[in-house]
């Protein structure tokens, strides 16, 4: 009988059981799909706008040489957050349906400015192409997608040719005047482009110079001036030509030319008075070589070097004085020390001693070391 009775309430017991379970299961099925549809309402609230995409470059019907670069400037934005932006070509013709990927970048914000430039293959085939250029936002929506048509033609590597006639090397010319320039360009295509470029070999703070312009044509002569800045500093220069073709192959040639000052035309007045620099100058190994005197310049001074070469074929440099700054002053006294090299022979002491405007006075006398 106790058994019978512990059998049946063993029996209800799991009934009960099954009842409480498929009700768990029940509600806890619709908690979850609650849920669900709570987050898919949240989301679609957040971000109910899809991304825009707005190409500025390339322009539609532009043409690209293979071998040069396609600019490429996006203005992309989305009222949540941007996650990726794509670009991809395909050759513009009927047996052509697939898409190539050229560009897949990650990006982050509402909105970001694309400016890159894509690369065309030198072996690229000469056609129509159409790209194509769209964004992503964070929740997978896509914008529209713009379609660009533009036009590969056939490029080459063959550089173009720069002859210049004037100036000529090593032309002298002074401040605020001017320097002819006169060139021929040629190529076995077009050039569509030169550009003019002064470079110091002084210093840092001389004269600069960049000129650029679009031309059209092969050959293409230039013919022109340059007026040269009454503020230039005297020194070093040479004159940068270079000439560009329609395949972006560019050629540059320097013409070494001086600059001389015209408001201060001399250079610093220095008098050496030991040692006597006239002559050979006899000194010990492993001494110090002391040089006094004295530098001047109504305008003032700006620096002074001393360097020590070997009198090898080479004129090795086997000491360089630190430069001192003379600060514009118009006088100096003279004391420097340069170390005397241990082994015998003959070297060359250099000094320089240049003023505010870069002329230079350059002694140099022959050292033997006993």
């Amino acid at each position: 009988m106790g058994y019978l009775f512990a059998h049946h309430l063993l029996y209800e017991t799991k009934g009960i059981l099954k009842k409480v379970n498929h009700i768990i299961s029940f509600e806890f099925g619709i908690f979850l799909l609650s849920f669900l549809m709570l987050v898919g309402c949240a989301r679609n609230t957040i971000d109910q706008e899809v991304p825009t995409t707005a190409v500025q470059s390339p322009e539609n019907g532009q043409s690209f040489f293979t071998g040069s670069k396609i600019p490429v400037s996006l203005s992309l934005a989305d009222d949540v957050n941007l996650d990726r932006y794509n670009i991809r070509v395909r050759k513009n013709d009927p047996f052509t349906t697939s898409w190539d990927t050229l560009v897949i970048l990650r990006l982050e914000g509402q909105t970001a400015d694309v400016d890159m430039a894509l690369d065309v293959p030198l072996w690229a085939k000469s056609g129509n192409y159409e790209l194509k250029f769209y964004c992503e936002d964070q929740f997978d929506k896509i914008s529209d997608s713009t379609f660009v048509y533009v036009n590969l033609i056939k490029g080459d590597t063959i550089l173009p040719s720069v002859l210049s006639t004037a100036p000529e090397p090593y032309d002298a010319f002074y401040t605020d005047g001017q320097m002819p320039v006169k060139a021929e360009l040629s190529d076995n295509e077009t050039i569509v482009s030169y550009a003019l470029e002064v470079k110091s070999l002084t210093n840092d703070e001389g004269w600069d110079l960049n000129f650029s312009q679009a031309i059209w044509g092969n050959p293409v002569f230039i013919d022109t001036v340059i007026n040269i800045p009454e503020a230039a500093l005297s020194g070093a220069y040479e004159l940068l030509i270079h000439g560009t073709d329609i395949s972006n192959n560019t050629t540059t040639i320097a013409v070494p030319f001086s600059l001389q000052n015209s408001t201060d035309p001399s250079p610093p007045q220095v008098n050496i008075t030991s040692p006597y620099v006239e002559d050979t100058v006899t000194v010990f190994s492993g001494s110090n070589l002391i040089i006094l005197g004295n530098a001047q310049d109504e305008n003032g001074l700006l620096a002074l070097k001393i360097n020590l070469y070997d009198t090898d074929e080479d004129e090795t440099l086997l000491y360089q004085q630190p430069v001192v700054s003379l600060q514009g002053n118009n006088a100096y006294t003279l004391q420097e020390i340069v170390p005397v090299p241990a082994e015998s022979g003959y070297y060359i002491v250099e000094m320089i001693i240049t003023d505010t405007v870069n002329n230079a006075n350059i002694i140099s006398f022959v050292l033997k070391v006993l």
